[in-house]
């Protein structure tokens, strides 16, 4: 379904495909019809019928539009991140998405390794993610929120207004009535 998505997106001119990497002859050939490469991730995505969700769809946004040199590291950070989560080897499609106020990277690839078959562990996928982008990018978390900590605030209210200044989102838990 990804794959269909994002080339829904380049049909629309919203989209490009930025990186095509480990698909064979399929990217040698620079061949990456929509059914062709759909067609080859299921076919590693059918070596292990124990995974439920064979499909990793990752998604990156940045603010604004970057420069092109930006552009580049944002790439290189995003394919790095990848290596780190355990997807070095695999077939991986990245597009770039300029749909929206932030310029975004949707990558998308098998949960099941290609040579052997195995899957590839998803456990708190997104976290990791975030952290190993982090890193890539400086950012200490434990700073950051020890400073927001130490700013004066009195409701919940303002408490999400500082994370959302900072770049961090919350949610209100209905049932107990606690940031999450």
């Amino acid at each position: 379904p990804a794959v269909t998505y994002n080339e829904n997106k380049v049909a629309e001119g919203v989209a490009e495909m930025v990186k095509m990497m480990n698909f064979g002859l399929l990217e040698h050939y620079q061949f990456h019809a929509a059914d062709t490469v759909k067609k080859y991730l299921q076919k590693i995505a059918d070596r292990n019928d124990r995974v439920q969700h064979p499909q990793l769809h990752l998604m990156v946004s940045y603010p604004g539009i970057p420069t092109e040199e930006q552009r580049k590291e944002l790439l290189k950070n995003l394919e790095d991140t990848l290596d780190k989560m355990g997807y070095k080897d695999q077939p991986v499609l990245i597009y770039a998405h300029n749909d929206t106020d932030n310029y975004h990277f949707h990558a998308v690839t098998s949960r099941v390794k290609v040579g052997t078959g195995k899957w590839i562990n998803n456990s708190f996928e997104g976290a990791k993610a975030r952290g190993y982008l982090d890193e890539l990018r400086g950012i200490k978390h434990d700073k950051q929120l020890d400073k927001m900590l130490g700013y004066n605030y009195t409701t919940k209210e303002q408490f999400q207004h500082i994370l959302r200044a900072n770049g961090y989102h919350s949610l209100m838990d209905e049932g107990n009535d606690s940031l999450l």
